[in-house]
């Protein structure tokens, strides 16, 4: 996926060598000629103040000049410090992606004892404003750091990662999209077909025009078309209550309170696609994203939500997921064929369930997937408290699902 990305940095350094050795060339002698006129301003003679003004003048544009450098915007194991460099050098834009966890553990601190830093993984997804200190030399700052991180690592490799709870305090892992394909161990296809040609192709050529367009000092603002930010506004009311105690996410806060901001970054995603035919509006205008676009984007999130759900169930680190697997242990274990939801509560109290309603998105979760039935509210007539909804268990689950 990378290659047409390191085919372009390549391509690259041969044209803005001869362009970059002259900056450089041109630096020194404004450097040496800097040098006499700071002499020159130091002395009495009727010249002095002629160089000293000159000096600065030259002082000011040499710190001001930009000085063209080698592209690099794909990395793999950079340290904080140097992400930041890269940021400098590739006017704010860069992507971190692996086939390994190397830069996870970087992040957590590899290189300094065990001390995680953050910061411009923050910044970098929210684009906000960062300083990066230099030694030797003044700071550089980032107006707009874009940052965009894509690892296929494995299960293991994360694991550290989203038990940090600094990670987890600070919004780090909450800014992920998660994605755990079903192993194909056992059923994969020996000797499949490549990838059509023509898509490869046209793949390549998508990438090498992104790269190539120019990037202006200023950002441009896209806008939503009216029918598109109708979608979005629909979507938002739908999820925000799923956010709420016992939602459907009200146990994923962190991450859920970020999915409506991802699916504005990727229906921009696709709205840059869709525009790329047009060069002029990429560059240079701010064309409105359609209904058709933000549809697309909006498709992404049952996915995602699915995902985000399985992964941290997988890692532990769902605590309606352990809820449900201490509750799945209990029924297998006493074999009940039905059951309320207090007898649910009052046999998997644990740290993370202390009041009825506790057990309320791991009971849920285990309808959701088939295991149990949700319940009709039982009949209540006369006095008395109200009797506790009751459940039923699918009678095949124990056969159907595997030990793992």
């Amino acid at each position: 996926m990378l290659r047409p990305v390191h085919e372009w940095e390549q391509e690259e350094a041969p044209r803005l060598g001869p362009l970059i050795a002259k900056q450089h060339e041109e630096r020194k002698i404004d450097e040496k000629r800097l040098d006499v006129l700071r002499k020159d301003a130091g002395t009495s003679g009727d010249s002095a103040g002629q160089a000293r003004t000159e000096a600065i003048e030259l002082a000011q544009k040499i710190d001001e000049e930009e000085i063209l450098s080698v592209p690099q915007i794909a990395t793999s194991e950079p340290t904080t410090e140097a992400m930041g460099g890269l940021l400098v050098q590739n006017k704010e834009r860069i992507i971190v992606a692996s086939a390994e966890a190397d830069s996870l553990d970087v992040m957590l601190g590899r290189y300094s004892k065990k001390c995680p830093n953050f910061g411009i993984w923050l910044v970098g997804h929210s684009g906000d404003h960062h300083r990066v200190d230099r030694r030797g030399r003044a700071p550089d700052h980032l107006k707009r750091p874009t940052l965009s991180v894509g690892l296929t690592v494995q299960l293991e490799a994360v694991r550290e990662l989203f038990s940090n709870r600094q990670a987890r305090g600070r919004g780090v892992i909450a800014r992920f999209l998660t994605s755990a394909p079903q192993s194909l161990l056992g059923r994969r296809k020996i000797n499949p077909k490549p990838i059509p040609q023509h898509l490869s192709e046209h793949y390549h050529l998508t990438v090498h025009q992104l790269l190539s367009l120019p990037i202006n000092k200023f950002p441009t603002y896209i806008q939503l078309s009216e029918p598109a930010s109708r979608l979005f506004n629909e979507f938002q009311e739908k999820i925000e209550p799923e956010l709420a105690r016992g939602g459907h996410l009200g146990d994923c806060t962190d991450w859920g309170a970020k999915l409506c901001g991802a699916v504005l970054r990727i229906a921009l995603v696709l709205h840059g696609l869709a525009e790329l035919g047009n060069s002029a509006h990429c560059a240079h205008s701010a064309p409105m994203v359609s209904a058709e676009t933000m549809e697309a984007a909006l498709a992404w999130s049952p996915y995602l939500i699915d995902q985000e759900r399985i992964v941290t169930g997988m890692l532990g680190c769902d605590p309606a997921a352990n809820t449900a697997d201490r509750v799945l242990r209990w029924l297998e274990r006493t074999g009940l064929e039905q059951f309320s939801r207090r007898d649910a509560f009052t046999n998997n109290r644990c740290a993370s369930v202390q009041k009825v309603e506790d057990i309320d998105p791991a009971l849920d979760l285990l309808a959701e997937l088939g295991y149990i039935r949700h319940p009709h509210e039982p009949d209540h007539r006369g006095p008395g408290r109200k009797a506790s909804p009751r459940f039923d268990v699918n009678p095949v689950w124990r056969e159907a699902v595997p030990d793992d």
